[in-house]
C-alpha cells in the first residue's frame, strides 16, 4: 500500500478523518483502515490483523510524491487528455479554473476537470461533466497533485504576462487618459495571484 493507491475521492475522506476529533485513537484508525483498504467493518478484524493494517498506513505520515505527467489518463474506461499549453485555454476554462482555485476549500477534481477532457471532446461540450468529475475522482493522488501544480504554474504565468501587457498599455496612454479601469484590472489580477498561491501552498 502506498500513495498511488490513494485516489482523489479517498483523499477527501482521509482529510475528513484527520480533521475529525476522536475520543479513542482506535476509532480513527478504524475509519482510516475502512477508507484506505475498503473494509466495511475494520473492528471485526482480529487484533493482529488490525495492527497489521495500521502498520500498512505508515505511508500516510510521509509526503505524497508527484508522478510524472502523462499525455493521457484512462479513468473508469474513459481516456482523458490534456493540452499542456495553458495559453491555448479558452475563456471558459480560464474563468472556471479561477473560480475553482479561489474557493475557500479547493476541490482538486473541480480544478482538474477544467483541463482533463475526454478524448475527442471540447471543454464542457458533448460529455457529462458530472461523469467526468466521478472519473477524475478515481485519479491517484500523486498524479492529481502533479497535474494541479502544472496547471497552477501555467495559470500563474498567464497572469504575469497579462499584467505585463496591461502595464505596457498603461505606459502608452497619455497623461490625461483615464487609467482607472486598467489599474483596477491589474490589481484584480494581482489579488487573484495572491489568493491562488496563499490557498495552495
Amino acid at each position: 500500500m502506498n500513495w498511488n493507491n490513494i485516489t482523489l475521492n479517498k483523499w477527501k475522506d482521509i482529510e475528513t478523518i484527520f480533521n475529525k476529533t476522536y475520543e479513542d485513537q482506535i476509532l480513527q484508525s478504524a475509519d482510516l483502515i475502512s477508507v484506505v483498504f475498503d473494509i466495511e467493518d475494520p473492528l471485526s478484524l482480529t487484533p493482529t490483523e488490525f495492527q497489521k493494517k495500521i502498520e500498512e498506513l505508515s505511508f500516510l505520515k510521509e509526503d505524497c510524491p508527484k508522478n510524472k505527467l502523462a499525455n493521457s489518463y484512462t479513468l473508469n474506461g474513459t481516456k482523458y487528455v490534456f493540452n499542456g499549453n495553458t495559453f491555448e485555454m479558452t475563456m471558459a476554462q480560464l474563468i472556471d479554473f479561477r473560480a475553482f482555485s479561489t474557493k475557500d476549500k479547493i476541490d482538486y477534481a473541480d480544478c482538474l476537470s477544467v483541463f482533463l477532457i475526454p478524448e475527442g471532446k471540447k471543454y464542457n461540450e458533448e460529455y457529462n461533466i458530472e461523469d467526468a468529475l466521478k472519473d477524475i475522482g478515481s485519479l491517484p493522488l500523486p498524479d492529481a497533485l502533479e497535474l494541479f501544480t502544472y496547471f497552477r504554474e501555467g495559470f500563474h504565468l498567464y497572469i504575469i504576462i497579462t499584467i505585463d501587457y496591461l502595464n505596457s498599455q498603461l505606459q502608452k496612454m497619455g497623461p490625461k487618459t483615464n487609467k482607472k479601469e486598467i489599474l483596477e484590472d491589474i490589481q484584480k489580477l494581482k489579488d487573484l495571484e495572491n489568493t491562488i498561491y496563499s490557498r495552495t501552498h
